[in-house]
């Protein structure tokens, strides 16, 4: 009864977040009229050489305002770091090198993002195809510097959100990076769930619980998991 409550009561600030997936990556969505092709960037068509960002701590959804930031964003890519997807061309190795995808696996040829866009982030190209691509904008960053995912919880310890709805920081992550999103959903069969997405903050930022969001990290910040 609680849970149906909370469904009925937060819907209207949830929307946008429901019936969201990456099936709306790449494509020109049907609420907001443009194309997402990174967390927080878009087109206004396929062919569209001009790439449009979101305001800072916003994401590319698919919604008739573009970008949001109390939403999941359609391309969720910040954590394909050091893979190869089946729809890759090439990915990102860390913060600021990347590589070529040949047949799902990484090439040997590793790659350095020149200095005016240091940067290694990822888009989709007008074929639905994930490309990295180098930018000047830190926070579209495809790694946190690091080539594997670092501070993982104990997969005896997951994470579950329960009843809850929100954001939420990951308590074993000593980094103080990694946050987890629980929403309102609909299973296969149209019966209301809470489905969790988690994030890793960009790099240089760490999770800030009290604002939830990420924030600049500064030289006096100590993870309180430590």
């Amino acid at each position: 009864m609680q849970l149906t409550y909370s469904f009925i009561l937060l819907a209207a600030g949830y929307l946008v977040v429901r019936g969201q997936s990456t099936i709306d990556c790449g494509v020109v969505g049907n609420k907001s009229g443009v194309i997402c092709i990174s967390e927080t960037e878009y087109k206004l068509s396929f062919g569209d050489t001009t790439v449009y960002s979101c305001p800072i701590e916003a994401f590319c959804v698919n919604h008739p305002n573009i970008c949001l930031t109390d939403a999941l964003p359609v391309c969720r890519l910040s954590r394909t770091c050091n893979q190869c997807k089946p729809n890759s061309v090439s990915t990102c190795v860390d913060a600021k090198r990347y590589v070529t995808c040949l047949d799902g696996q990484l090439d040997t040829n590793i790659r350095n993002c020149q200095a005016s866009k240091p940067y290694c982030s990822l888009r989709y190209d007008d074929n639905s195809l994930l490309s990295a691509v180098c930018t000047n904008v830190i926070e579209q960053v495809a790694c946190d510097g690091s080539t594997t995912e670092p501070n993982i919880p104990d997969p005896g310890e997951p994470f579950e959100c329960g009843d809850k709805i929100g954001k939420f920081p990951d308590l074993i992550d000593l980094s103080c990076k990694r946050y987890y999103y629980c929403y309102p959903d609909e299973d296969e069969n149209g019966n209301q769930k809470i489905s969790k997405e988690d994030f890793m903050c960009p790099i240089d930022t760490v999770y800030n619980r009290d604002v939830e969001k990420c924030v600049k990290k500064t030289d006096k910040f100590v993870c309180p998991n430590q």
